[in-house]
């Protein structure tokens, strides 16, 4: 017996012109044609969600916070980011502005597998980016 994981990676363009959107729009539409297609697969969605989600960091909620919030709600998934066991917050910095725009989004089959995450805001484990380093833990058989 084994497990099978899907994972999907994304990252959402940040920019807000019509091409920006257009691409948002057609990476939000294969992401849930294959959230729809998820069966018996532990899941796991990460990435650079250019979202912001009201509850975390200090924007209010946009356009892809609410996308969030309906694929937490239709696709019974959980939000690592807001779970009790994350460390961290501030997913991105750069020139003095600080943000959270990247997120794990897992469903309950990888989350009942799920011991912690950490989002390493002092960058002492990496520092070549703007986006901090994300750590998810969980625990697997053998």
């Amino acid at each position: 017996m084994y497990l099978k994981i899907r994972i999907i990676l994304v990252c959402f363009d940040a920019r807000t012109t019509p091409e920006g959107k257009g691409r948002n729009l057609e990476i939000k539409k294969e992401i849930e044609r294959m959230l729809k297609s998820v069966e018996e697969e532990a899941l796991v969605v990460l990435g650079d969600l250019n979202a912001h989600r009201g509850l975390l960091g200090a924007q209010s909620i946009d356009r892809n916070g609410r996308m969030i919030l309906k694929w937490l709600i239709e696709y019974n998934l959980t939000m690592l980011n807001l779970d009790d066991r994350c460390e961290g917050t501030t997913t991105w910095e750069a020139r003095d502005q600080k943000s959270t725009v990247d997120f794990v989004l897992v469903n309950q089959k990888m989350y009942s597998r799920f011991i912690e995450m950490e989002i390493d805001e002092k960058r002492e484990k990496i520092d070549i980016s703007d986006h901090n380093l994300i750590t998810v833990k969980f625990k697997m058989k053998k």
